[in-house]
């Protein structure tokens, strides 16, 4: 009874009495306005600068990071582009509705009609995967799967009857093994370039889902979000899948797209503008705030665990440079710093044994991280040395710890964080 009490407080403090949080920057910025012409259904960058999106019978590219988008000629404007892959700088392959099919080899100045067909006749390809300039695959609508290996100029085509009608993404880790997602809870996978696909093995407990998008880090780790909230984790390449995390948001509310940017920095998105972010692998979510966007979210691509964008209705293009994250900092001189580093949310919290708290260093310099109990008194140094830009992780132990509320402190010479630390034993 006294630690159900004692959670209670907790929660209530956490809650209603925010700490050392001076300033919140929304860190999603609207680079396309456009509003209700069309809707962006992907978008795919080759490095930091370079990225096109697609849509309602438009194809954007930029040179610039987002700053600036230009529209490419296309030679099929009554078809729903949904998917685009970049296998270079010069070389593309953009999908759609009614057999739409185009590419280009000189990025995207001008595009070949590789297949068009008549509205409301034939597949809708929803996704198409390249691992090379000749070798790819295309999935969508009905049972078939198209297979090439000299750049579209041939297809075979794969019927994958009676596991897999609507297939939303495919991707392949070599020319032997890959990955498709679709609607009704399938997950299939080939081991032969996609002549014969099987369902893997995922915990669905008798609830159908459908998944839109396939998440994969480093050809090993795989995330699927389900239209039910689910989040499915695969850690050998589709073969096995584990149920670890569900997000609570309104039923009528569903997840179209999930992307990580390395193994523990991933986002989902979905209707209505909703996004969250995990740092611990898709444990834990947190909402992202999007600028108040409405629109529904379908695709998200990041560069790196900070520079990303995502697209979706409203033919909006959203950026961030920070990983979507509001950042808290300390004003100087009245200006707002926030150029060394970012402090994530310690996982989990509360914790009786250990936690994890995750950084990212923007610049090389001298850190501190401190453990403070709730009167400001210093208890412990975590860390006191020079860091290297990138992501870092420590792990702080609870054996010197009574139950209570504790605070870690990050600080440079610039910029100091503060978040809530909660031990419950």
């Amino acid at each position: 009874m006294k630690k159900n009490i004692f959670l209670f407080l907790l929660i209530k403090i956490l809650i209603f009495n925010p700490v050392w949080e001076n300033d919140c920057i929304c860190q999603w910025i609207i680079q396309e306005p456009n509003t209700l012409l069309y809707s962006l259904h992907d978008v795919h960058f080759i490095n930091r600068y370079t990225g096109w999106v697609c849509g309602e019978g438009i194809i954007k590219k930029t040179t610039d990071g987002g700053t600036n988008w230009i529209q490419q000629y296309s030679p099929i404007t009554d078809k729903d582009f949904r998917h685009i892959f970049a296998v270079d700088s010069n070389l593309l392959y953009c999908v759609g509705t009614w057999e739409a099919i185009l590419k280009t080899t000189n990025g995207g100045s001008n595009w070949e009609i590789i297949s068009d067909g008549v509205i409301g006749q034939g597949s809708r390809y929803f996704s198409c995967y390249f691992i090379n300039k000749d070798t790819g695959w295309i999935a969508g609508s009905g049972w078939k799967v198209l297979r090439t290996y000299n750049g579209c100029q041939s297809f075979d085509t794969i019927i994958t009857y009676p596991i897999a009608a609507f297939k939303n993404d495919v991707h392949f880790f070599n020319s032997n093994t890959g990955l498709i997602a679709g609607e009704t809870g399938v997950l299939i996978k080939s081991t032969n370039g996609g002549t014969n696909w099987f369902q893997v093995n995922i915990p669905l407990q008798g609830i159908m889902s459908s998944f839109r998008d396939i998440a994969v880090y480093n050809n090993q780790y795989c995330w699927v979000a389900g239209a039910d909230r689910r989040i499915f984790f695969s850690s050998d390449y589709g073969s096995n899948w584990d149920s670890i995390g569900y997000i609570y948001i309104p039923a009528q509310k569903y997840f179209y797209c999930i992307h990580f940017a390395s193994r523990y920095t991933g986002w989902v998105g979905g209707e209505w503008g909703i996004l969250f972010k995990t740092t611990n692998g898709g444990y834990t979510w947190m909402e992202d705030n999007t600028n108040n966007y409405q629109g529904y979210i379908s695709r998200i691509c990041f560069y790196d665990t900070l520079v990303g964008w995502h697209v979706g209705g409203g033919g909006k293009i959203l950026h961030t440079t920070t990983g979507g994250d509001p950042i808290m900092s300390i004003k100087n001189q009245n200006e707002l710093i926030a150029d060394d580093f970012i402090l994530n949310q310690n996982y989990p919290n509360p914790f009786n044994s250990s936690t994890v708290i995750e950084f990212y260093i923007i610049r090389f310099g001298f850190y501190n991280l401190k453990i403070y109990d709730i009167s400001g008194k210093l208890l412990k140094v975590e860390l006191s040395e020079n860091l290297k830009p990138g992501w870092h992780r420590k792990i702080i132990s609870a054996d010197n710890f009574t139950s209570g509320i504790y605070f870690y402190v990050m600080e440079s010479d610039y910029l100091k964080i503060s978040k809530k630390i909660v031990v419950l034993k």
